[in-house]
């Protein structure tokens, strides 16, 4: 386990960028896979108002609004309570053009890790996180495949 790995489990709030109602698509999965486990996560679409019966929001930007997440945070654990930018971490699945748009706005608003899912990844990825300071992983790396293993192995931590 990395530590980007370690750090990106720390959130307190997770969002899936690129969340999907199609049940074929990966945005679909990663949101389940979080939903699942009971780890409180944000479906982020523009176009639909709930998935897996959490309301969506249609930007990263309004993670940060207490108002605009107050009926995804109800749904998904009615006792969390806002966190700050630095306690949220965001799973992408988005193309990489969109990608890379979506950490310059969330690191633009103090989010810092982000997990890129395979084929979400611009060609740039690593020199981003440097350059805006963040956490990424990419290159790779599947919370699908990873992310059972790496939550056993941060519980024994």
């Amino acid at each position: 386990m990395s530590k980007a790995h370690l750090v990106f489990f720390q959130s307190k709030l997770f969002a899936v960028a690129g969340a999907s109602a199609d049940v074929s698509k990966y945005g679909y999965k990663v949101l389940a896979w979080y939903k699942n486990r009971q780890l409180p996560a944000i479906p982020i679409n523009p176009k639909t108002p709930a998935i897996l019966d959490i309301p969506c929001i249609p930007s990263v930007l309004e993670l940060t609004n207490p108002e605009s997440i107050s009926n995804s945070l109800s749904a998904i654990h009615p006792d969390l309570k806002t966190p700050s930018a630095s306690e949220i971490g965001i799973s992408i699945v988005t193309p990489p053009k969109v990608t890379e748009s979506i950490v310059h706005q969330a690191a633009n608003i103090g989010i810092k890790n982000f997990w890129l899912q395979p084929g979400s990844e611009p060609e740039n990825w690593e020199n981003l996180a440097k350059e805006l300071g963040v956490n990424i992983i990419g290159g790779g790396d599947c919370v699908l495949v990873m992310g059972d293993e790496l939550l056993h192995s941060i519980s024994k931590l």
